[in-house]
């Protein structure tokens, strides 16, 4: 991710993820993405190859991007990520 600057907040659900919920995004061909987060303290990035194949987002529900510890990136809906995850307080 080129546009990290600081990491990302921590939430828990079964595994503990960082996330991001996105405000915009843009997507860049070859399954590549570019995402504005809805926070401003971090900056727009490029996703991993796969992210594209995995978002199912609307105008109404751009999600969240989300990435395990081992690295995998993928993309939960708002409802869907809200209601099972739970900010971790560094």
């Amino acid at each position: 991710m080129d546009g990290a600057q600081i990491e990302m907040p921590k939430y828990e659900s079964p595994k503990v993820v960082h996330a991001l919920k996105i405000e915009s995004i843009k997507f860049t061909g070859a399954g590549f993405a570019r995402i504005v987060p809805e926070n401003k303290d971090y900056g727009t990035f490029s996703t991993d190859f796969f992210f594209a194949s995995k978002f199912k987002g609307t105008t109404t529900d751009l999600g969240y991007f989300v990435v395990y510890s081992d690295g995998y990136q993928t993309w939960k809906s708002n409802a869907d990520f809200e209601n099972t995850h739970k900010k971790i307080n560094d």
